[in-house]
């Protein structure tokens, strides 16, 4: 996704807006870790990511989990 196409992805005042982000998205959390979407609900709450890099080694590079729209940071190029 290249800068230009995350802009439609973003709320008037910059933050990401979850609810039409396409699997594959790559996404920083708040802690620190790199994420890529593998499943998006369309809730704007969650979405069912897989791990590219995790600071704390919990969960693990690999790992799925669902995360909550409160622990997403930014968008990763």
């Amino acid at each position: 996704m290249t800068a230009d196409n995350m802009q439609q992805f973003r709320s008037p005042t910059g933050s990401p807006m979850l609810r039409e982000v396409p699997d594959g998205t790559k996404l920083s959390l708040t802690d620190g870790s790199i994420v890529e979407v593998v499943a998006n609900p369309g809730d704007g709450g969650w979405l069912n990511v897989r791990y590219l890099e995790s600071p704390t080694g919990s969960p693990a590079v690999g790992d799925e989990e669902w995360v909550f729209y409160s622990d997403v940071k930014d968008f990763v190029q």
